[in-house]
């Protein structure tokens, strides 16, 4: 909603926004964990002019916003694990669940690790799904979007409505990008 510039610019701009805020939830879960602002600063400053952040930031693409997303909830864990707060962990879910509506296999590769930074507290975890949850599940939320705009007139899909759910699996598993991916 900028308003300036074309629609390109304004999501590139997004795009770089992401990874700047990336480097920021680095600096963050640094601070966290080590003594020493240097240390904070040095993992933040090469990790922002690695050249895989920085090609994934310069370009529209979900995957700055996944990066986001990931320390997001990274700091939360970390937090609830230091902590034990119940708002550290309902935050952490909503923001999984965010997370795993931008680009799914991504972040489900990230959630063995998540899981290791919360296990001291795993007792914790089990208590506080009961809140966690419904937060997830509001995460999700997009798609439920995605679903109702594929429904619109014209059509905002790229394959046509989705009004099945073998359609709505073809979507978050991506497997239409099968076809582009040559790696495999």
């Amino acid at each position: 909603l900028v308003p300036f510039g074309s629609i390109a610019f304004r999501m590139n701009l997004l795009s770089g926004i992401c990874g700047a805020a990336s480097c920021a939830m680095i600096w963050i879960f640094v601070r966290m964990i080590l003594k020493g602002r240097i240390y904070a600063y040095a993992a933040a400053f090469m990790f922002g002019f690695s050249n895989t952040l920085w090609s994934l930031s310069i370009i529209t693409e979900v995957y700055s916003l996944n990066v986001l997303m990931f320390f997001i909830v990274l700091n939360f864990c970390y937090f609830f694990s230091a902590t034990g707060s119940q708002k550290a962990l309902c935050f952490a879910a909503l923001s999984l669940g965010l997370g795993l509506s931008n680009h799914l296999h991504l972040m489900l590769l990230g959630v063995p690790g998540l899981l290791l930074v919360v296990w001291p507290r795993l007792r914790e975890l089990l208590i506080g799904l009961k809140g966690a949850i419904p937060l997830f599940i509001l995460g999700l939320f997009p798609y439920a979007v995605m679903v109702w705009r594929s429904q619109a007139n014209p059509v905002v899909s790229f394959y046509g409505p989705i009004d099945t759910f073998h359609k709505f699996i073809f979507f978050i598993t991506r497997q239409g990008h099968k076809e582009l991916d040559y790696s495999t």
